[in-house]
């Protein structure tokens, strides 16, 4: 029996309706067999699954289609409009860690990628516009001299959108849009200068520096301001003093504002 081989485009369409969110995914490929050659006006079984994390992830979604290639081996199909297995397009937290999707054609995986954008209308539909983060430390936290080090977090007093992660200390934003940010790092010995920065896709967009008065008394360096960001951008805080600092009042806010 010949494997059949995609070639496939996925188009990934933004759609602009108010009434409803678009539930679906514009699909189109090309079935060609083990050898490369076309498969036309033939009928295949296609399950579209996508995966959580990581290419072999918990699949929160699967859906099985059939389908007609026309002459070309050409074939489309709107994800999320098939036969449903498992989950819904609706359900998927499109902003929260990566995607990827399999396609498997007569029972026969022909691979994984990982969905790099999403319609904004099914990132939005999945979050809505109430996307808002607050997350601090409980404790001191010791900060190594001269290192760059990212700020980690423990406590999220709430995490609407379910963006904002402690175990990378990172905010992905679940769709594109205009974000505010204010962020801080306390310390208890200003003798040392120190420097806290906002990285977006890690690269330093912003910078605040304290410190080295001379007195010892408690000194924050804050960062407070207003970001565009497109679906996927991801926002952390890394702290550097120029000597062995202890923190213990750090927080990192942030909120949708348009």
């Amino acid at each position: 029996m010949k494997k059949t081989i995609l070639t496939f485009v996925m188009f990934l369409s933004v759609f602009t309706m108010f009434a409803q969110v678009p539930q679906a995914m514009n699909y189109q490929a090309i079935a060609r067999d083990n050898a490369g050659n076309v498969i036309p006006n033939s009928t295949i079984a296609v399950e579209f699954i996508i995966h959580d994390s990581i290419p072999t992830g918990n699949a929160v979604f699967i859906e099985d289609s059939t389908k007609t290639t026309n002459i070309f081996g050409l074939f489309t199909h709107e994800i999320g409009k098939g036969v449903p297995v498992t989950g819904s397009i609706s359900a998927i937290q499109w902003g929260h860690g990566n995607k990827f999707m399999e396609v498997k054609v007569n029972g026969i995986s022909m691979g994984t990628t990982q969905l790099i954008s999403v319609p904004y209308a099914l990132a939005a539909g999945s979050v809505g516009t109430n996307v808002s983060f607050c997350a601090r430390n409980a404790g001191s936290i010791t900060f190594p001299a001269y290192i760059w080090t990212t700020v980690p977090f423990t406590i999220v007093d709430y995490n609407n959108g379910n963006s904002f992660s402690t175990s990378t200390n990172n905010f992905i934003a679940p769709i594109s849009g205009i974000y505010h940010f204010d962020a801080a790092v306390t310390c208890g010995n200003t003798n040392t200068f120190f420097v806290l920065d906002m990285y977006v896709n890690s690269i330093m967009t912003r910078e605040a520096a304290s410190g080295g008065i001379g007195n010892g008394a408690p000194a924050s360096t804050n960062i407070s301001c207003d970001l565009f960001l497109n679906v996927g951008d991801s926002v952390h805080l890394e702290f550097n003093p120029y000597g062995v600092l202890v923190s213990s009042e750090n927080y990192f806010n942030g909120r949708l504002t348009h």
